[in-house]
């Protein structure tokens, strides 16, 4: 599982880290002498810098995605580690802005390869009654990557701030490369466990895989007899782009790429890219107004220091999270969070100019409940879902194709809401920045879109049943389980509205069945 949670660790880390790394490269390169205001980057610099990971991840999903389905996947384990490792040590060293953006975006690529590779093998060498365990657990690895984050920026800012001097622009300079150089250590820590791990599954994978097949099926006491029958319905094969594949899984497909698209844009807006915008909004933490490196450190150490309580209520999300979804399921635990994710997001943007800039303490309550249920519902099911949704021989591609739109969802947040959260007093607004809706109006249109992915959960998504990723021929009884909850309720309603017009009930449904 550590092993696994690899790059889950140092996606969180590249994310939570990267605003951190951009104040500073405004303080430093972008800083015009003689003006006592901070220096910031460019609106389009900026966005290039957030998107070019983004990018790399949504490009990782889809090679990966198409060519998971062609190869041997154990031993692509830890092919996507070289990329990671050799980014992230670039990135530190780069010279301008446009070679930071490339090696970032190879970055991201290897770290959307390696998503799909640990979450293929992890729920396939699994049991079925542990694999949602094993896969809410490597997930778990991204809040220790935001810990580790949190560490190593406040431990940077800390030791420059305690300098006898005031900092310097060469010293700011080694910070920000430091930071992002530290990303490589995970992933070069886990290497040698992960080549061990594919040796080790290369040398046992026939038997582990029949047996693992046999001890799923086993409490039927028909093991012997299933093993052939799996094999004979691989024959049966249709394709992605098959008229087939449409009329099974084509809804569902449209359902967890719409979904994830989405709930990524206000995940990633309201968690990572602009936290803090809305803090500062709010009054938790002051605009820079000085130049000065030290008055800059103050600040980032007062962000980290908020941002940590927020990921403390993230790990309770995911305690949860691994305490119920043996017993409730992911669908069902996804209308939830994204349920209570719109109610605090509109309970937020109300009373925003109002109630919570005079109330800034309790102001984290409802924010950080915001995460809890982000962490408890969308932002786990949303990866788990695709693994038992999708025939066998398309699950790698559809899953690469529904975490591929979540990166776009993350672009268009990234993009989009960098404007937006921009406030409408032209005095405030950041250098170089056009007038936006400010934070109040950019938390409604959160809102909107999270009240969108459950209209897409709900009537798109279904729910899925525990199961052997081995067996296809439940299939079409366990994507079509809620439509037919769906048909037994609609049937129920008329019946009740067909009673109070003296209908015959019978014949309705008569009617409507030969139609």
């Amino acid at each position: 599982m550590v092993v696994a949670g690899t790059s889950f660790f140092t996606d969180a880390y590249d994310l939570l880290c990267i605003p951190f790394v951009m104040r500073l490269l405004g303080r430093i390169y972008y800083q015009v002498e003689g003006d006592p205001k901070p220096g910031t980057l460019p609106p389009i610099v900026s966005a290039s810098i957030t998107c070019a990971a983004f990018l790399g991840s949504l490009a990782g999903h889809l090679f990966f995605g198409w060519l998971g389905e062609r190869m041997d996947r154990k031993r692509l384990y830890f092919t996507p580690l070289f990329p990671i490792i050799i980014s992230s040590i670039a990135s530190g060293l780069s010279t301008d802005f446009g070679t930071l953006c490339f090696f970032r975006f190879c970055l991201g690529f290897g770290i959307g390869c390696d998503h799909l590779l640990s979450l293929s093998i992890i729920s396939k060498y699994s049991l079925k009654s542990t694999r949602r365990k094993f896969i809410s657990g490597i997930f778990a690895f991204k809040y220790f990557g935001n810990c580790f984050a949190v560490v190593v920026t406040t431990t940077v800012a800390t030791a420059l701030r305690a300098l006898p001097h005031s900092i310097t622009i060469s010293e700011a300079d080694y910070a920000w490369r430091l930071v992002l150089v530290l990303g490589a250590l995970p992933p070069a820590l886990t290497y040698y466990w992960r080549k061990k791990v594919v040796l080790d599954l290369a040398g046992c994978t026939p038997v582990l895989y029949l047996d693992h097949r046999i001890y799923l099926d086993a409490s039927s006491g028909t093991a012997a007899a299933k093993v052939p029958q799996v094999q004979e319905e691989a024959e049966e094969r249709f394709g992605l782009f098959s008229g087939e594949f449409v009329r099974r899984h084509g809804v569902h497909l449209l359902g967890t790429t719409a979904t994830w698209f989405l709930l990524d844009i206000a995940f990633y807006s309201l968690n990572y890219l602009y936290q803090k915008d809305i803090m500062r909004a709010v009054g938790w933490t002051r605009k820079p107004t000085a130049a000065s490196m030290n008055v800059f450190m103050d600040d980032v150490l007062l962000i980290f220091l908020t941002q940590a309580g927020t990921i403390l209520y993230g790990w309770l999300g995911i305690l949860l999270f691994f305490k119920f979804i043996q017993t409730t399921g992911p669908f069902k635990i996804q209308l939830v969070g994204i349920f209570f994710m719109t109610a605090f997001l509109l309970c937020i943007a109300f009373p925003f100019d109002i109630f919570w800039k005079n109330h800034k303490i309790w102001f984290l309550l409802p924010y950080a409940s915001i995460l809890f249920f982000a962490n408890l519902g969308p932002n786990l099911t949303m990866f788990m879902m695709p693994i038992e949704m999708f025939p066998k021989r398309l699950r790698f591609t559809c899953h690469g194709l529904s975490a591929a739109s979540g990166k776009a969802g993350a672009m268009i947040a990234a993009f989009g809401f960098q404007y937006a959260m921009q406030s409408r007093d032209e005095s405030v607004v950041d250098r170089g920045y056009p007038l936006g809706i400010g934070v109040r109006n950019s938390l409604f249109v959160l809102a909107a879109i999270t009240a969108l992915g459950f209209l897409f959960t709900l009537l798109l998504v279904p729910g899925s049943k525990k199961k052997s990723l081995d067996d296809d021929k439940e299939e079409l009884e366990v994507v079509y389980v809620k439509f037919e909850s769906y048909h037994r309720y609609l049937h129920s309603f008329c019946s009740r509205i067909f009673c109070l017009f003296d209908v015959d009930v019978g014949y309705v449904w008569r009617e409507i069945g030969e139609y």
